[in-house]
């Protein structure tokens, strides 16, 4: 069952443990991963955060967000608004590892 049918928020990517390498034939500040959540809401509003800081909000369908990665370790969480008047809740924290 996947998390949208069980009504669950979670990141979908990246997935627990990742590890994500930089592309050489990149330059650093081009280089962009996508961050993304299973079973949001429509109209859902998201606020990622990456290393316990804020880092940007989204309003796409799949509360995608394109993330500067950095080396080293970091816990992607993201902070929910499933409408307007609703409280928000957090996802899960999901470690993953960037060389």
């Amino acid at each position: 069952m996947t998390a949208a049918a069980r009504g669950e928020i979670r990141v979908a990517r990246p997935s627990p443990g990742l590890h994500l390498a930089l592309d050489p034939r990149i330059p650093d500040e081009l280089e962009r991963f996508a961050l993304e959540l299973e079973g949001l809401p429509k109209g859902a509003r998201v606020e990622w955060w990456i290393d316990d800081e804020p880092f940007a909000e989204s309003t796409e369908e799949d509360g995608r967000s394109l993330w500067p990665p950095s080396r080293g370790r970091h816990v992607a969480k993201a902070r929910v608004w499933k409408s307007e008047t609703d409280h928000p809740t957090w996802t899960d924290p999901v470690g993953f590892r960037v060389k």
